[in-house]
């Protein structure tokens, strides 16, 4: 039987529930929790003939904790966690939030060369270059949020999406009353909507525009309080 630990400290404890919930959807995986004294260790297990393609998806789990919540947490700590709207919301689904392909190909093989996962070791002593990065857009984001104004943060996560975007990306939105479907409809695949924030609306901005689409595509009776937001960033289509 194939076996892996994660381990989660007091500083990464809140993370728990979010790795529960996505480790409970890794096909033919096992796991258990072990809590107590405010951390937490979970087991995940598979029969040996299933490691090919379990191990793949814990790893890919691992990396959307660290770029999904590790990242953003990290970042908005430092920088003294500053109210959210649909402005600022944009502006960091295009820099803090959206991956890179030097961290997902970093995390990727620093994951896949782990027998067993300590989060904030990993973070604190296998990871500075990335911390580095991290380090840099505290500095970057900060100086935005004292010079520009709400118009102006609009435009420039219309600039980083027209700047990032390496190829056509068509993102479907289907959905209303709070139950949203996000279509890659480019590469034919659900993009997932995290919960990054406590508000939907939020998060929703937040799953669309830091995918870096060239297009977002609607329904044309779909009506939403993040339509305006939408269209002041990116091209929307009704189709």
């Amino acid at each position: 039987m194939w076996k892996t630990r994660i381990y989660l400290s007091k500083k990464f404890i809140h993370l728990r529930r979010y790795l529960e919930d996505k480790l409970s959807r890794v096909r033919g995986a096992s796991f258990t929790t072990i809590a107590g004294r405010g951390r937490a260790e979970l087991l995940v297990a598979c029969d040996e003939n299933a490691v090919d393609t379990v191990r793949p998806q814990v790893i890919q789990v691992l990396k959307e904790l660290f770029l999904n919540k590790v990242k953003f947490s990290y970042i908005y700590n430092n920088l003294n966690k500053p109210p959210i709207n649909h402005a600022v919301c944009a502006f960091f689904a295009v820099t803090i939030n959206h991956k890179t392909i030097y961290e997902n190909d970093f995390l990727s093989k620093l994951l896949d060369s782990q027998d067993d996962y300590n989060i904030e070791g990993m973070l604190n002593f296998k990871m500075q270059g990335m911390l580095d990065m991290w380090d840099e857009l505290v500095i970057f984001a900060e100086s935005v949020l004292e010079e520009f104004e709400e118009d102006e943060l609009f435009s420039l996560a219309s600039y980083f999406i027209e700047a990032e975007a390496l190829s056509p990306l068509s993102i479907f939105v289907t959905g209303t009353n709070g139950e949203y479907i996000l279509t890659d409809v480019t590469n034919g695949q659900i993009i997932s909507i995290e919960n990054v924030y406590a508000e939907l609306e939020l998060n929703l901005i937040n799953s669309i525009l830091s995918a870096v689409p060239t297009e977002i595509l609607i329904e044309p009776r779909w009506r939403s309080p993040i339509l305006h937001t939408l269209n002041k960033v990116c091209k929307v289509k009704s189709i």
